[in-house]
């Protein structure tokens, strides 16, 4: 599952640490009806 996580991440540009990094420090204050935004 990691491997896939940051092969995709890698396809799209994106750096898997860094949003890793920014999601998890964002997601405790965050609603779970709205968790879909960290993924678009």
């Amino acid at each position: 599952m990691l491997y896939s996580f940051i092969a995709t991440c890698k396809l799209r540009g994106i750096d898997p640490e860094s949003w890793l990094s920014d999601v998890l420090s964002r997601i405790q204050d965050h609603k779970v009806n709205k968790l879909h935004e960290f993924f678009s």
